[in-house]
């Protein structure tokens, strides 16, 4: 079964299995004592290690920890507000329950709010033909600033076609910002620049999209016809009981179902530029993530 913490869980008649796909560390509460068949720690409460599953068994011993250290730090979406790192993945909370997992090239693997997964990728894609081959990351490298500012600088390539990139991320009112900063370094032809969010239909699907100017039933199964809905600039989703978290965008946007063309849920896209672009041309423009109440 599915909970909604992203578990997977099974009951047997000897004990529990659970199973974390999920990109974050997650802690896992029983109603009773129970030992992890793997580490030897006695307790209710255990640290699930994010990729990983473990078997739980029925115990009455006294509590007591496992001979597995925890891993440091934490992949958790709740707690202060922070920027740090382990085993290629970056997170970034703001210390109120808004936190993003970034992989080393700066692409959003994940981002929770109140516990909730609402967003599962935020990524610029660049093709030169009808193809679809995403262009590769090539001398990638991140800093974190003082003021809690995390920067990626690196550049984008297919073969004899390039641009260079500036991604930061900056505390914003209520949550996030995401500026990406181009420029061709070579004549560029592209067949398509998509900057997409994707948004998960396991925790939004059933839900409402609103906007200033409407509103849409995000279907819970694969639509007949993809596109959703369009002239999208502030796309607002419902959060648990009365949360919310606004994306703000800088043009016009389309909402598609993409599990219509098998992909992983619903595709919130821009399109910044296309077509045929001369060397030293400089484009920019910014994502906004910003948490609320109904």
């Amino acid at each position: 079964t599915r909970f909604p913490d992203g578990t997977w869980r099974r009951r047997y008649d000897g004990g529990l299995v659970v199973v974390n796909p999920s990109d974050w560390d997650l802690f896992l509460e029983l109603d009773e004592i129970h030992r992890d068949a793997s580490s030897g720690r006695v307790d209710s409460r255990f640290l699930l290690p994010r990729r990983d599953g473990r078997i739980y068994l029925p115990a009455e011993a006294p509590k007591r920890p496992g001979q597995w250290p925890e891993p440091e730090p934490l992949l958790t979406w709740d707690g202060p507000a922070a920027i740090f790192e382990r085993e290629g993945s970056i997170v970034v909370r703001d210390g109120n329950g808004l936190a993003m997992l970034l992989d080393e090239h700066g692409e959003v693997q994940s981002l929770c709010s109140g516990g909730l997964e609402p967003i599962v990728a935020v990524k610029p894609v660049l093709v030169r033909d009808q193809h679809w081959r995403n262009f590769a990351f090539e001398d990638v490298r991140h800093e974190t600033s003082s003021d809690t500012t995390l920067t990626f600088t690196g550049r984008r390539t297919d073969r004899d076609q390039s641009l260079g990139f500036r991604q930061t991320i900056r505390p914003a009112d209520g949550g996030f910002s995401i500026e990406y900063r181009w420029r061709a370094e070579t004549p560029l032809k592209l067949h398509a620049f998509r900057q997409a969010v994707h948004l998960s239909p396991r925790t939004l699907g059933g839900k409402t999209l609103r906007w200033p100017e409407g509103e849409v039933l995000l279907p819970k199964e694969t639509s007949d016809s993809p596109n959703l809905a369009g002239g999208i600039t502030s796309a607002t989703l419902p959060i648990g009981d009365r949360g919310t978290l606004t994306i703000r965008l800088p043009q016009p946007a389309l909402l598609v179902d993409d599990r219509f063309y098998r992909g992983r849920g619903y595709l919130l896209a821009i399109h910044p530029e296309s077509g045929e672009i001369p060397a030293g041309r400089e484009w920019s423009y910014t994502l906004e993530f910003v948490s609320g109440r109904e």
